[in-house]
Order: C-alpha cells, then sequence, then structure tokens
C-alpha cells in the first residue's frame, strides 16, 4: 500500500453496540480490522472523503444518496457501481448496514457475496 492510504473504504451511518461488533467479524473474515480500512459515514463520502481502491456503502438508504439512484436497493446490491472523485472513478458496492444483518440473519449471505465482489475489486 502506498502512503498508507487504505485500499478498503467502508461507509457506515449509526454503526454501535451489537452492530459494530458484528462488523468487526465482518472485517475479520477478510482478514481486515479497523485500523486496515477507512471508516467514515455518509456525510464524509458525500463530501469526497472516500479514499482507496474499493468502498462498501453499507445501509439501504446510504447507497441511493451516495449514487444518486433511484433503484430499489434489492435491485442495486450484488454489483458494482462507480462513483466519480476528483475525476477518478472509485468502484462502490452496496451491501447491508450490520443492524440490518442483525434483524435478518438470512441476509448475511447476501452481505458475504458483497464483500467478496468488493474483494475481487481490488487490485
Amino acid at each position: 500500500q502506498s502512503n498508507n492510504v487504505p485500499m478498503w473504504t467502508f461507509i457506515i451511518d449509526q454503526l454501535s453496540g451489537d452492530a459494530s461488533v458484528l462488523f468487526d467479524k465482518m472485517l475479520a473474515s477478510l482478514a481486515l480490522k479497523r485500523g486496515d480500512i477507512q471508516l467514515i459515514g455518509s456525510a464524509d463520502a458525500l463530501a469526497g472523503g472516500i479514499a482507496g481502491q474499493v468502498a462498501v456503502a453499507m445501509g439501504s438508504e446510504l447507497g441511493k444518496k451516495l449514487l444518486q439512484l433511484q433503484e430499489s436497493f434489492d435491485e442495486l446490491r450484488g454489483s458494482v457501481h462507480s462513483l466519480e472523485l476528483n475525476g477518478e472513478e472509485l468502484p462502490v458496492i452496496l451491501s447491508y448496514h450490520p443492524e440490518h444483518l442483525l434483524k435478518k440473519p438470512a441476509d448475511k449471505a447476501c452481505a458475504w457475496q458483497d464483500l467478496i465482489l468488493a474483494r475481487s475489486l481490488i487490485g
């Protein structure tokens, strides 16, 4: 990694309690920890504060806000989107917020697929 710029950016609003614990477990499944990534909220992301090779936006409204798309979250997740940032195209993957996964554990398999997709974009 050059200049200690993290390769991964996770964009998550309101991460606390059990959701925070689950998020750390998700990172661990990718052999990552919080020190390896950039973790920012949607306000910073919308202000262009994203670094790295791939961004994972967690939360159904967040992705739509960030990418300014109208489709439903279910239509948008599972594919690679692109965000133009300072003239560069940054791949963005939409996934479930950890809070959602606590309420609907059946969606964890989809979230894992999202993380695998994001990992495939890191060169």
